[in-house]
Formats: C-alpha cells, sequence, structure tokens
C-alpha cells in the first residue's frame, strides 16, 4: 500500500499568487498535492504546471509566489530540454514564460528546511535560482528519473526518493 495524502489537493489553493487570472485561463494547467506524510515534516506541497502552446503565441503568467524555497524539475517538449533548480524566496512578481509544450513540477519547502542542503544563509539564496547539478552530482539521476515518469505517482515516487537523498530528510532518522 501506499500513503494516499500525496493525492489530496490542498483545499482552496487552485489560484493563490496568480495574477491576470481571465488573461490566464485555458493557457496552462496548475494544481497542487499534498505529499506523503513522510515529508511533510519538510515539505509543504508539490505542485504541477503544464503548458501546450506549440502553434500558439507565447503567453507570460506571472505570480506573487509565498516567500519559500522551492526545487522545480522542468521539461520543455518542444526542445526536450530538461532542468533542475534550487529557487530562493522570491521579494517581487515572478514572471514565466510559456512556450511550446512543457511541464514543471516544484516542490514547496518549510522555512529554513533547505539552508542545510544550501549550505549558506537563506538570504543568499532570495531572488535566485542555482541548478541543482552546481549543488549536488545526484541530482541528474533523480532529474531523469522525475522526468521519465509516466503517472502522477510515478512522479511522486520518484520525487520520493530525491527528497531521501537529502541530508534534510536523513538526518532527522
Amino acid at each position: 500500500g501506499h500513503d494516499d495524502s500525496a493525492n489530496q489537493s490542498s483545499p482552496g489553493q487552485k489560484h493563490r499568487g496568480q495574477l491576470r487570472l481571465a488573461l490566464a485561463e485555458g493557457m496552462y494547467a496548475g494544481r497542487r498535492l499534498l505529499p506523503p506524510a513522510e515529508f511533510t515534516p519538510y515539505v509543504v506541497y508539490y505542485w504541477f504546471v503544464e503548458w501546450r502552446r506549440t502553434g500558439c503565441d507565447p503567453f507570460e503568467q506571472e505570480v506573487l509566489t509565498e516567500p519559500r524555497s522551492h526545487i522545480i524539475f522542468e521539461c520543455n517538449d518542444q526542445t526536450g530540454q530538461t532542468s533542475s533548480r534550487l529557487v530562493g524566496p522570491q521579494s517581487k512578481k515572478f514572471v514565466r514564460r510559456l512556450e511550446g509544450d512543457g511541464h514543471i513540477l516544484g516542490i514547496a519547502f518549510r522555512f529554513g528546511v533547505l539552508q542545510q542542503w544550501w549550505g549558506q544563509a537563506m538570504d543568499q539564496l532570495t531572488d535566485r535560482m542555482v541548478p541543482l547539478g552546481d549543488l549536488r552530482e545526484n541530482c541528474r539521476l533523480h532529474e531523469q528519473s522525475i522526468m521519465r515518469a509516466q503517472s502522477e505517482w510515478d512522479v511522486v515516487a520518484a520525487v520520493g526518493m530525491f527528497l531521501r537523498s537529502l541530508p534534510l530528510c536523513n538526518n532527522s532518522r
């Protein structure tokens, strides 16, 4: 069996922080999932965004993010490029240009959880994005595993493997 708490959406969170909602309607699909209980001391939620813009004009989505750090895994189906990065708290509006077809999985962490892994004061991460490969070598393997997942359950399982590899999860046991 598995803990299906990861399959439950956070109530009332569908459009939190998103700007220009009327314009964004139909441009992309996004949702949040609660993490499995094993990760709730560290992770607030997982979030997914998927867009299909091939043959359409690019769209710029604006978001006022919560002041927390995220780890993001992104795949652009048009270019075949994947990337993973640690994203610090944003002090201003975040604008993301959506073009081609793609999807993002984000992991929203509880305040201060990533400091040990980041290895610096968290204010050094404000308004920054750092490729995960620059922080840890094993991130590429996890990135590929997460991006190859074919179902939401497979994504959640692959993210679990990644989270278990982080010192923040290992030191608490």
